[in-house]
């Protein structure tokens, strides 16, 4: 099971990807990936960053693993996932912003940022119920 830092350098890769190759990202037996047009300045470098990030971060984990137990009635926006939910608010805003004069839909959104509906909602929900200031610095 991977954990949240590792879920949103996974999400950070595959964006980038996107902005880099010009075909299918989820084909198992793709051979050749074609290389768009030079899109956005340094992309294919952040590719490179977040897979030692990943790679990094899987190692320190499993070569010293620590069991972490949730604790009963805990909220879910506690300190295990504040940074994690702030990186993918922030993400998301960031996206929305950048689209501001589209008509998209919250199925783009999603599909784009790689977060599931439901986890757009609480995201969203926790922001305007607790306030950006308290959740997201």
């Amino acid at each position: 099971m991977i954990d949240d830092t590792e879920r949103n350098l996974l999400a950070d890769i595959i964006i980038e990807a996107r902005r880099c190759f010009d075909c299918r990202l989820d084909d198992p037996y793709l051979q050749n990936m074609p290389q768009k047009p030079a899109d956005m300045f340094g992309a294919q470098q952040l590719i490179r960053l977040y897979l030692e990030h990943f790679l990094i971060h899987l190692i320190r984990r499993h070569s010293n693993p620590v069991v972490l137990r949730r604790l009963p009635g805990r909220d879910s926006f506690g300190p295990m996932t504040k940074k994690s939910d702030t990186e993918l608010f922030h993400r998301v805003t960031d996206y929305l912003e950048s689209h501001l004069c589209s008509h998209i839909a919250i199925h783009q959104i999603c599909k784009d940022n790689l977060i599931g509906r439901s986890q757009l909602q609480k995201l969203f929900r926790a922001s305007a119920i607790w306030g950006s200031s308290n959740i997201f610095p």
